[in-house]
Order: C-alpha cells, then sequence, then structure tokens
C-alpha cells in the first residue's frame, strides 16, 4: 500500500519555499532608520509657553515630556533634524 499522492524531492523543495516565501511576504516592513529623533530644549526665560508651542508646532516637533525641574523640554521631530536645529538657533530661544 502505497500513499495516494508521492512527491520528488523537486516538489517538496518547491512546496517550502512556497511557504517561505508567504510567511515573509506576509511580515510587516519595519525601517531600520528612526522616522524621529528627539531633543532636549531649554527656552530662553520670558518666552512665554504659547509662544513656544507654537515655533515647535510649525516644526513638524512635539514634545514627548518635560524635566520642570530644570525648565528642559523633550521633544521629537521629523527627520530634518539638522533644518530643525538651524531654525531654533535663528530664533534664538
Amino acid at each position: 500500500m502505497g500513499s495516494a499522492f508521492r512527491f520528488n524531492g523537486k516538489v517538496a523543495l518547491i512546496v517550502v519555499l512556497i511557504l517561505i516565501f508567504t510567511a515573509i511576504l506576509s511580515m510587516p516592513i519595519v525601517s531600520a532608520k528612526p522616522s524621529r529623533a528627539e531633543f532636549l530644549l531649554r527656552f530662553k526665560p520670558g518666552i512665554c509657553r504659547r509662544e513656544d508651542e507654537a515655533l515647535l508646532r510649525s516644526l513638524g516637533a512635539c514634545t514627548v515630556d518635560e524635566i520642570p525641574q530644570i525648565h528642559v523640554l523633550v521633544i521629537s521631530v521629523p527627520e530634518e533634524t539638522d533644518r530643525v536645529k538651524s531654525a531654533l538657533m535663528r530664533k534664538q530661544i
């Protein structure tokens, strides 16, 4: 008595490869490069909170955390970190 289906080595290899490729294609693609960077930022005294939040929003940055004891914000910025840094320095915050 034999099996109703007999596979030779090539067919078995093809089936295994199809299963592997199907598993790989169903996995999400994750970028190795982070899309955002984080900076520590301290505004000069006298700049009101609304002004600094408006400036950060205009640069595409958002506040991640705050260290109130030393008046520092942890901000998250887009990939264009050089553009954000130069804009913040121009504002002389």
